[in-house]
C-alpha cells in the first residue's frame, strides 16, 4: 500500500541522517522528518516527496527522546542557521561521531570498529563561538536589519542571531543596523549585506559592507560616523563588483576596497599569530581551532628531517602551527590573498617556507618534475573534497603519512577510498566540535603508507 500525502501515521525514528531529520520507514518507503530524534515515537503528516523520499512534519511526540531538549533560540524552526538545538550537547557530540563512522565504513568502506573514532571533542560552552559572520540585509519597519535567510526560502529571518556570535560581534551588528537606518540606506537593488570578523586577540572587528550600486548619499560620512561610534572597528571595506549583474553576496572574494583602518586583521592561535585579509579562509570557531591544530601536530609529530606539504593551505595557519620544527614547508592555494598573508603569516612566525598560488592538481606536478619529495603531506580542503588528479599527483608523491582535515564525512570517506587503492590505511580517527549546534564536524584523520592496497 503506497504512501498517501497530507495522510497521519504513527511511526517510530529508526535514526538521523546527516542533515539532522529523524528517518524511519512506511511501507518500505524512506520517510525524512525535521526535528525528530532516534528512539521517538511520533505522530506525523506525510508532506511531500522529493524524489524517492518522503517528507513529514511533527504532529504529536508520543515518545520522547531523553536527549531532547527545548531550543533556545524563538526562531530556531525558521532560520536554519541551527538545526541541532532541540538535542542536548551531548546528544550532538555522539550523533557528529556516528556521522564520521556510518561515513567511513559506507563509503569508505573501511570496516572500521566504532572504538577507532575518538569521541568528539567537545565546547565548554556551545554558543556565541563564530567570529565570523556574512549578513543579508534587509528592511522591517522602516529600518534597516541585518540578518540569517531562512532555510529554503528567500526571506530574511524573523529576528537576528543571538547564540552564534560573541556578544561583541551582536552589539556591533545592532550598531551597524542604527547607523544604516540613520544614513538611509537603501536597501533594495543596493546594500546586499556584510561581512563581519572578531578577533579575540586584537579585540576588535573587520567590517566588510557588500553592494551591487551606490546604497548610500554620502559614503564618507557613513563611514566617518561608524568609526567614531564603533572604537573596536579593525579596518572597513566596500565589496562592490564592477559588473553589477554578477554582484553577490560573495563579491568579497572578488576584491575588497578599503576605506578606513587595515585592510588585515590579527588571530592568535597558541603561540602563532596569523594576519588576516577579508578573503582569506580562517577556521570560524577560534577556541577549536587551537584544539583542532593540537591535534593535527600530535598526529603529525614532525621532526628536523620532515619536509611538509600544505595543500590547500589557505593564509598558512595549520602548516605553520604544525610544522614549526620540520626541516621545510610548502603551501599551496588558489587564492592570491590567502597566499600573500601565508607568507607574510611564514616570516612573522620565524619559519623558512615557500608558497605557491594555483590550484593543487596543477602545481604539484610541477613541483613533482622538480623532484619536491615531502614525507607528510596536510590535506585541508574545501566542503567538496579533493580533486582527483590531486589524488593522482599525490599517489606519486607517495609521503609517508597524511593528515587529513575535513568539514565534511562524506567527501573525507569518498577521498580516504581512493587513497585506500594508492596503498595508505587508517591509524587515527579525532572528530572536533568546530560548529556546534549544526550538523556539522570537522575531523582529523591520519593515514600512513603501507606500500600495499589495502585498510
Amino acid at each position: 500500500m503506497a504512501i498517501v500525502l497530507n495522510e497521519i501515521y504513527e511511526v517510530e525514528i529508526t535514526g538521523m541522517n546527516h542533515d539532522g531529520n529523524g528517518v524511519t520507514r512506511i511501507e518500505g518507503e524512506v520517510v525524512f522528518v525535521k526535528g525528530a530524534l532516534t528512539g521517538e515515537v511520533l505522530k506525523i503528516r506525510i508532506n511531500k516527496k522529493y524524489k524517492s523520499v518522503y517528507w513529514a512534519e511533527i504532529l504529536q511526540i508520543l515518545k520522547t527522546c531523553k536527549e531532547r531538549v527545548n531550543a533556545v533560540c524563538d526562531v530556531y524552526n525558521s532560520c536554519g542557521g541551527c538545526k541541532l538545538q532541540h538535542l542536548s550537547y551531548e546528544g550532538q557530540l555522539k550523533f557528529k561521531r556516528e556521522l564520521v563512522f556510518n561515513a567511513l565504513n559506507r563509503i569508505a568502506k573501511a570496516n572500521i570498529d566504532s572504538e577507532m573514532v575518538r569521541p568528539v571533542k567537545g565546547m565548554r560552552k556551545p554558543y556565541n563561538y563564530r567570529n565570523k559572520a556574512i549578513l543579508f540585509a534587509g528592511e522591517e519597519a522602516g529600518k534597516v536589519v541585518l540578518r540569517f535567510k531562512e532555510e529554503a526560502s528567500n526571506k530574511l529571518a524573523p529576528e537576528s542571531c543571538s547564540f552564534l556570535f560573541p556578544e561583541k560581534v551582536n552589539l556591533f551588528l545592532k550598531k551597524l543596523e542604527q547607523l544604516f537606518s540613520k544614513h538611509e540606506v537603501a536597501v533594495e537593488d543596493a546594500l546586499l549585506g556584510v561581512m563581519v570578523r572578531y578577533s579575540s586577540y586584537m579585540d576588535k572587528i573587520q567590517l566588510v559592507i557588500i553592494a551591487k550600486n551606490q546604497f548610500v548619499r554620502d559614503t564618507d560620512l557613513l563611514i566617518s560616523d561608524l568609526k567614531n561610534t564603533c572604537s573596536n572597528i579593525a579596518g572597513i571595506g566596500l565589496a562592490m563588483h564592477k559588473d553589477n549583474k554578477a554582484a553577490d553576496m560573495f563579491s568579497i572574494y572578488r576584491g575588497v576596497e578599503i576605506v578606513f583602518g587595515s585592510k588585515y586583521l590579527e588571530e592568535k592561535i597558541g603561540e602563532k599569530v596569523y594576519r588576516l585579509s577579508p578573503a582569506s579562509f580562517f577556521q570560524v570557531n577560534t577556541e577549536q581551532t587551537k584544539i583542532l591544530y593540537d591535534c593535527v601536530k600530535e598526529f603529525a609529530a614532525l621532526n628536523s628531517e620532515d619536509i611538509v606539504l600544505d595543500a590547500y593551505c589557505g593564509t598558512g595557519t595549520i602548516g605553520i602551527y604544525a610544522a614549526d620544527k620540520a626541516a621545510k614547508l610548502i603551501g599551496i592555494d588558489v587564492v592570491e590573498e590567502a597566499i600573500k598573508d601565508a607568507k607574510y603569516n611564514a616570516v612573522a612566525n620565524e619559519l623558512v617556507a615557500d608558497y605557491y598560488k594555483g590550484k593543487v592538481e596543477d602545481i604539484l606536478p610541477k613541483l613533482l618534475k622538480e623532484g619536491l619529495m615531502p614525507t607528510v603531506v596536510i590535506l585541508d580542503p574545501p566542503r567538496k573534497g579533493c580533486d582527483k588528479k590531486m589524488l593522482k599527483a599525490l599517489k606519486q608523491l607517495a609521503p609517508n603519512n597524511i593528515l587529513y582535515v575535513s568539514c565534511d564525512p562524506s567527501t573525507l570517506a569518498r577521498d580516504i577510498k581512493i587513497l585506500f587503492e594508492y596503498g595508505y590505511k587508517l591509524i587515527k580517527i579525532q572528530p572536533v566540535d568546530m560548529f556546534p549546534q549544526t550538523t556539522h564536524v570537522e575531523c582529523i584523520i591520519m593515514m600512513t603508507n603501507s606500500g600495499s592496497k589495502g585498510k
